[in-house]
């Protein structure tokens, strides 16, 4: 099979987190009410909130992607810049949970911090039934084997096709260890480790109009969550 585009952008994070009160979970309203008590446009943002095919971590995802995609100052002085007062040279220590090692300390947290207050705003992303589809099939695949990454070549593009079609560009980026999607997100944004900053691209590129989510249980990490992109796509016929 032929498409249109390659690839966009395909990387991994690994986030390795042995601490179960990590970010306790919260249903999608809970979550949203706390947005909303930030001063966030919960109605327009929450796109995902009747999208019976998300759970409530996966919808609360979608949520913090359009936060940040739609007023990137904001969310750096809201939520950047607390995470940056947890960090203890390379230690990041959220308030009662088990430290995490990181490879570079606070230094990626200021960089994608300076570099949201200068983002301007783009579009928000609507979440598609066959891209999350798409997601879930590998984070199931990647539970059962235990294996991480996206697959040998162009094997991200096959799977949203398998369910419908992309055009234009499309993205995949995958978290280990973060059981909840505000801190799945945080992580991809702050891209520890990874020099090309890739995650953080990828969820900061404007042409992008959809997305997907899937996650499942991994024997080596505890969760992942597997995360589609797309400038556009067209769930395939049910």
């Amino acid at each position: 099979m032929k498409f249109p585009v390659v690839v966009y952008c395909l990387f991994v994070w690994i986030s390795i987190q042995l601490n179960a009160q990590q970010n306790a979970t919260l249903s999608n309203q809970e979550y949203a009410m706390q947005c909303r008590n930030d001063g966030w446009n919960v109605e327009l943002l929450n796109t995902a909130a009747n999208a019976d095919y998300l759970t409530d971590e996966e919808k609360n995802l979608v949520l913090a992607t359009n936060m940040v995609r739609t007023d990137p100052p904001k969310f750096a002085e809201l939520y950047v810049s607390e995470v940056i007062g947890y960090y203890q040279g390379r230690l990041l220590k959220y308030p009662f949970e088990i430290p995490i090692e990181t490879q570079e300390g606070k230094a990626p947290a200021v960089q994608v911090y300076r570099i949201l207050l200068k983002t301007k705003p783009m579009g928000i992303l609507y979440p598609s039934a066959g891209m999350s589809r798409a997601a879930r099939d590998h984070a199931e695949s990647l539970s059962v084997s235990g294996r991480i990454g996206h697959g040998s070549g162009n094997a991200p593009a096959k799977r949203l096709q398998k369910f419908g079609k992309w055009t234009g560009c499309m993205g995949e980026n995958i978290s280990y260890g973060p059981e909840t999607g505000y801190r799945v997100l945080i992580a991809l944004l702050i891209d520890d480790g990874v020099s090309a900053r890739g995650h953080r691209k990828v969820i900061l590129e404007e042409r992008f109009t959809r997305i997907g989510v899937g996650s499942a249980p991994h024997k080596r990490y505890g969760k992942s969550f597997v995360v589609t992109y797309a400038c556009d796509y067209a769930d395939a016929a049910s």
